[in-house]
């Protein structure tokens, strides 16, 4: 069955209201002067892309499987609908174009091509079952700028289905954001975005909580900058404004020489939680961070020391250990005021009982 879809008939609806629900392909679609013709393969819901855009301006979703529909193309950034169908901007449906050329080999490798009399598309790569505490790779996007979004869904420990999880990265194949949403039973969603730099370096985190009607009910950012201090901000529900930390809100204790404020305490997604202090010298002076993060059964993972240095440099260290608490490896780097790693050294265990170590080289950027 073809089916000519009317242009324009409604409003794109809000996030919440996309958020796991099929609506018609005849709410969404928007003109433009040439049409392409696709199969959808399979109906799908549509969720929350990492770009905060929602499907660009021509999304679909709640299609019958194997009908065939035309699609007004309106040059959005991307267009999806289905995990076989992967649109790459005006009037193309299959990941190659029109001429046989790729616009991004990286994203290529990620999804399997298959050819039908009914047209082309994408393979879903989520055929098998759920892994207790794994992802499966559920679609590849492209974008129009030469990046992609690869999208998973999580299980926990028990192969339930947890959350999803958009990565994005630009044409180079650079991470630049990583987006992790879970939802409760009760409706309530939790979801986290990581920000990276055009050298993968990472720049800041939000944190944002929303009800089951989709009203957000708190959240904290946190950014670092060039010159490598931190900035944090939380929301405030009732005003819905984001207001700055101040630097000693959520203190546990009093400056005291040789010790540490507790600051903050964050639970993580995964049941566990990190501690972040104040770390002070003997006089009392403040010399830096400390953060130690734990599993869900209270064993350490990591411990992280960041300190100052005079030139506004600063130097990391970080101490990480398995699921046991076992240590697993230490790396020291030294950054200087712009941001920019200048130095570093990794140690971890040889499994023989002593140790190997890496050194960081600037010129090449590489650990040696």
């Amino acid at each position: 069955m073809t089916r000519k879809l009317s242009p324009n008939t409604k409003k794109l609806p809000s996030f919440q209201q996309l958020e796991d629900r099929h609506l018609m392909a005849a709410d969404l679609v928007a003109s433009a002067p040439e049409p392409a013709a696709v199969r959808i393969a399979e109906v799908q819901t549509i969720g929350h892309f990492a770009n905060s855009a929602l499907i660009g301006p021509t999304g679909i979703a709640g299609i019958e499987p194997a009908e065939t529909v035309e699609i007004h193309d309106m040059s959005a950034d991307f267009v999806f609908a289905g995990p076989r169908i992967l649109f790459d901007g005006p009037n193309q449906v299959d990941p190659e174009r029109q001429d046989g050329t790729k616009d991004n080999p990286a994203s290529d490798d990620k999804a399997d091509r298959t050819e039908s009399d009914e047209g082309s598309s994408v393979k879903d790569q989520t055929d098998q079952q759920p892994q207790p505490g794994a992802r499966r790779a559920h679609h590849v996007i492209r974008r129009a700028d030469g990046g992609w979004t690869d999208e998973y869904v999580d299980c926990d420990q028990d192969g339930n289905r947890i959350g999803r999880t958009f990565e994005t990265y630009d044409r180079s194949g650079v991470l630049r954001e990583r987006q992790t949403i879970r939802v409760d039973e009760d409706g309530n969603r939790t979801t986290t975005t990581d920000n990276y730099d055009e050298d993968g370096k990472w720049t800041g985190s939000t944190t944002e909580s929303f009800d089951a009607d989709g009203r957000r009910t708190g959240g904290q950012k946190t950014q670092v900058g060039q010159d490598g201090n931190v900035q944090r901000e939380s929301y405030n529900p009732e005003s819905g404004e984001w207001e700055p930390v101040a630097e000693d809100d959520n203190t546990e204790a009093t400056d005291r020489p040789g010790g540490r404020i507790a600051r903050h305490h964050i639970q993580n997604l995964d049941g566990g939680w990190t501690d972040e202090y104040v770390d002070l010298d003997a006089d009392g002076n403040r010399i830096g961070r400390s953060s130690e993060t734990y599993n869900d059964r209270g064993m350490l993972r990591e411990r992280q020391t960041t300190r100052t240095n005079a030139d506004g440099g600063r130097t990391t260290t970080t101490q990480t250990y398995d699921d046991d608490g076992q240590w697993t490896g230490t790396t020291v780097e030294s950054f200087d005021r712009r941001g920019n790693r200048i130095s570093g050294e990794r140690t971890t265990p040889d499994g023989n009982g002593g140790t190997t170590s890496q050194t960081y080289d600037p010129d090449s950027g590489e650990w040696r």
